[in-house]
């Protein structure tokens, strides 16, 4: 009896010590897998998800790029963890480390920087290329945005506000990869004297973390000169006229290969603007008089001067926004001459549809029996030129929402992603880091007023309505029995 049982046990520990190895093994074998195999995203947020811009990004990279995950032992982050393996996966060049900060207080990098780690919030990433370092904060992975109301109430209640987290870390990581391996980054000069516009703040931000530089220029004081490191010259909304001797500047820095965006909006308080309507003349293309209003209501998002314009297909500024919306309200028409200057050619990008027409404004009051135009209108143009050395191209976008954080706030980014591709082509860029975040909570649903319009009659009245004559058929077959 003993000697069975000594069989018996001595096979349990035989074959419990073949099941612990095989776990090993199998454990091994798992562990070996990439990670995008075997760590799933269970949020159904997609946060692990690297969109074909990242792809085409960091596979292109060709030097040493490390990243440092700044965090106490066994307080990393796993779902930052788990995303920084996905760029370790796509290019053998990445390499990930981490850094305690109790243990390195200070640390120097491969470049000679020298960071704070100390101070650093947890699970921060610094991205470190041959050419220079970035830094990488918590706050720019997991972003916070604050309403203006909720603001308002924080600062006269004490009301904590709850804001919208996205994470963000697609677009932050991503733009410090490309920030740390791009040889020289574009620089955006915006013109000042004439009461033009600031930048969103967001949509400033996200200049930054595209890897552009920015700068103010004026022209009026000094030389009168545009800087040789100019990549593009932003005009936002400017209160009143460029001089002629800015207009001559400008026109020689397009037509000599130099990049140019003017931003306009519907002129209320009928100020002249003989020399930028000189500039644009002289590329092809005219105001039309007036308010644009949209009769078409599917290309308009509550108000009909609230325009949701067609997107070109064929012009690589818009072609890659297909699927998204874009707001331009309080825009003037854009006239693209017939027979257009030597040299020069003009592609439309965003158009109205053909039910369009503007009226005039008498103070805040829209006229909307003055019809001054019916018919299509241009929205956003760009010219391209080829009458000096180089190639320039001069656009156009004739509502300031293009560049306005509210604007972009109620189309869920389309107007950023707009803004940001005309930057990205006009650098010739080779891929933008324009990505948008993941919410963390609900997305915004964008319909425009046409799509808005058939839900409301459906559940208004066609469901209710036939619920009703169900109901009646029902009873009166019943009735019959």
């Amino acid at each position: 009896m003993n000697k069975r049982r000594l069989r018996s046990g001595a096979f349990a520990a035989f074959a419990s010590l073949i099941v612990i190895a095989i776990a090993v093994v199998v454990n091994m074998i798992v562990g070996a897998i990439p990670s995008e195999y075997t760590k799933y995203d269970t949020t159904g947020l997609g946060l692990y998800d690297l969109t074909p811009e990242t792809e085409e990004i960091i596979k292109s990279v060709d030097e040493k790029v490390t990243m440092y995950l700044v965090a106490r032992d066994g307080m990393e982050n796993q779902i930052i963890m788990n995303f920084l393996d996905r760029y370790a996966r796509l290019n053998s060049n990445i390499t990930i480390k981490t850094v305690d900060p109790e243990v390195v207080p200070t640390m120097t990098d491969e470049t000679g920087s020298s960071h704070a780690i100390s101070t650093m919030q947890e699970n921060s990433v610094i991205v470190v290329g041959e050419k220079r370092s970035y830094e990488v904060s918590y706050d720019s992975i997991y972003k916070t945005d604050y309403t203006e109301e909720e603001m308002m109430m924080y600062y006269y209640y004490g009301q904590q506000p709850t804001g919208t987290t996205t994470f963000n870390a697609e677009q932050a990581i991503t733009g410090a990869i490309d920030n740390v391996t791009t040889d020289d980054l574009p620089k955006i000069y915006m013109l000042e004297g004439h009461g033009e516009y600031e930048l969103g703040t967001q949509l400033a931000g996200y200049i930054t973390t595209d890897n552009y530089l920015s700068d103010k220029l004026t022209l009026i004081t000094g030389d009168g000169s545009i800087p040789a490191d100019a990549s593009i010259i932003l005009i936002n909304a400017p209160q009143s006229d460029i001089n002629a001797t800015e207009l001559e500047t400008l026109k020689s820095y397009v037509d000599n290969g130099g990049k140019l965006i003017l931003i306009t909006s519907y002129n209320v308080n009928g100020t002249a603007f003989t020399n930028l309507d000189a500039l644009c003349n002289y590329y092809g293309m005219s105001r039309i008089e007036g308010l644009v209003m949209e009769a078409n209501t599917q290309n308009y998002i509550q108000s009909p001067y609230y325009l949701s314009p067609n997107l070109s297909t064929t012009d690589p500024i818009t072609s890659s926004l297909t699927g998204k919306y874009v707001m331009m309200p309080t825009a003037e028409g854009i006239k693209v001459a017939e027979t257009l200057p030597e040299n020069v050619s003009v592609s439309k990008l965003l158009t109205t549809s053909s039910d369009a027409y503007t009226v005039s404004v008498a103070g805040n009051e829209i006229n909307a029996e003055d019809v001054l135009y019916n018919g299509e209108c241009t929205i956003g143009a760009v010219a391209t030129v080829t009458k000096g050395e180089g190639e320039g191209k001069f656009v156009w976008y004739s509502s300031f929402g293009v560049a306005d954080d509210s604007a972009d706030s109620m189309v869920s980014g389309g107007n950023s992603s707009l803004f940001l591709s005309t930057l990205g082509n006009l650098c010739e860029k080779k891929a933008s880091v324009s990505i948008a975040g993941k919410a963390m909570d609900t997305e915004q649903l964008v319909v425009n007023e046409g799509i808005s319009t058939l839900w409301a009659a459906i559940f208004v009245l066609i469901v209710p309505l036939g619920t009703i004559i169900i109901g009646i058929v029902v009873w009166a077959i019943r009735r019959k029995k």
